[in-house]
């Protein structure tokens, strides 16, 4: 089988890219890439497992073809927590970050919204008043509460009719892929609820960002006070 990505394109790719920025910062974005096409592959895979069981196969076949048991893969691809569109980076996340992905997703499907957007991922983030993002709010001097009730009121009313799975707008994408990006400026290892917030505060044009902004949120002091 012919390869269609070659690892001569993905680096000119990184190099056009970031023809201005310096050598860690290309190394974070290839960091990056390679999220994004594990995302992909997964996609891509879960495309042709959803085509093998709309064509009779059970979840043992599928296992076999894919040289797994029959309970990994429904595990997999059966019981997914996230949209196949991010599960990959979210393996990633420690249980704090990934207790506010879940609930993101939570809070988007009880309002009725059709996509997860930054102002879910700051609800979540500010949800437990004693949890180490809203903390770090406090402690800069954010009012919580109304930083709250201005992003319910903006996201206003929802609908009734959903998709099973609700998908992440442009703008929260953005914000995880930057969560990871602050997670390797410090070297950490896994990422962290506050590196979801820095993540947010990166794009001010965004929903969670501009209201977090609005409110005194100001990412240059949070990111002083977010250890390694």
């Amino acid at each position: 089988m012919q390869t269609p990505l070659e690892l001569a394109h993905l680096i000119k790719l990184i190099e056009d890219e970031g023809a201005e920025e310096a050598s860690l910062e290309r190394l974070t974005r290839s960091v990056i890439l390679a999220e994004q096409l594990a995302v992909v592959g997964d996609q891509l895979v879960g495309h042709f497992v959803d085509v093998a069981r709309q064509d009779g196969a059970s979840w043992a076949d599928i296992g076999t073809a894919l040289g797994v048991s029959k309970q990994a893969v429904q595990q997999r691809f059966a019981s997914r927590r996230v949209p196949g569109d991010s599960r990959a980076l979210f393996t990633r996340f420690d249980d704090e970050a990934r207790s506010i992905v879940v609930a993101s997703m939570s809070l988007a499907r009880k309002g009725g919204h059709a996509q997860v957007n930054t102002g879910h991922i700051v609800l979540a983030l500010i949800a437990d008043a004693d949890g180490p993002a809203a903390c770090t709010l406090e402690s800069s001097g954010v009012p919580i509460d109304r930083v709250r009730a201005a992003i319910v009121d903006s996201l206003g009313p929802g609908q009734e009719d959903l998709p099973d799975h609700l998908p992440w707008a442009p703008d929260s994408k953005k914000a995880l892929e930057l969560s990871l990006r602050e997670a390797f400026r410090r070297r950490a290892g896994m990422i962290r609820p506050e590196h979801i917030l820095l993540g947010v505060l990166r794009d001010t044009t965004s929903l969670g960002g501009k209201t977090l902004a609005d409110h005194g949120a100001d990412r240059r002091k949070i990111d002083a006070s977010v250890g390694e």
